[in-house]
């Protein structure tokens, strides 16, 4: 399954991921839909926390009028948690040789009116099989991790005048 055909993204940056940056653990648990439960906990000791500073943001979540225990689970209130997209990994990076070789400079002639750099996609799944040995699945599955990590970073975005459509590659 090739999903790259037709990604168009602007590169925004190459620079390391926002939550990277506030590595906290309102900023983790956010990213695990403001639940905290035993796989949530288990994610969070083996994401580096430590378990007495899950204990202490627990026992503050807590205290919050409109936090609730379902089971095994506590969903946090709004006013402690508010859900943001998850943190993904990638084995590709923005500065990758591979990814940099896949961007395409677009005039407005060539891309239906749009100027700007894009992610070839298609370009990008085939240099990846064969620079790094990689299956197709594992190509694709990383590609999308990619564009995941580069999606909630502000890294990269999809662009267009038209919210119902993406520019062609």
């Amino acid at each position: 399954m090739n999903t790259g055909a037709a990604t168009v993204v602007t590169i925004l940056g190459f620079a390391a991921p926002a939550a990277a940056a506030d590595n906290g653990i309102e900023t983790f648990f956010a990213s695990q839909g403001c639940a905290v439960g035993p796989s949530t906990i288990a994610a969070a000791i083996s994401h580096g926390f430590d378990r007495s500073a899950i204990e202490d943001y627990v026992a503050g979540a807590r205290a919050a009028a409109k936090t609730q225990k379902v089971g095994d689970w506590l969903v946090l209130a709004r006013d402690v948690c508010e859900i943001r997209p998850p943190m993904v990994d990638s084995e590709l990076k923005l500065s990758d040789p591979e990814v940099r070789q896949s961007l395409v400079a677009e005039d407005n002639e060539t891309n239906d009116g749009y100027a700007g750099c894009v992610l070839d996609g298609s370009k990008l799944f085939e240099i990846v099989q064969s620079s790094r040995g990689w299956t197709a699945d594992k190509a694709n599955a990383e590609y999308l991790r990619m564009l995941s990590a580069g999606l909630v970073s502000g890294d990269l975005a999809f662009y267009s005048p038209d919210w119902l459509r993406t520019p062609r590659a």
